[in-house]
């Protein structure tokens, strides 16, 4: 039974984790893409 009670908070927590994970790539990938635009609009003449 114990084992049991370990197992489902650790799926729980791996659960979380990659929810965390998603939201942060998603946050980096738009900070990347407004860096470049603002590259992008500097390199224009």
């Amino acid at each position: 039974k114990e084992t049991d009670v370990v197992m489902r908070n650790a799926r729980e927590f791996v659960s979380k984790m990659k929810l965390v994970v998603n939201e942060l790539d998603e946050k980096l990938i738009e900070i990347i893409g407004n860096r470049i635009k603002e590259l992008q609009d500097m390199a224009k003449p």
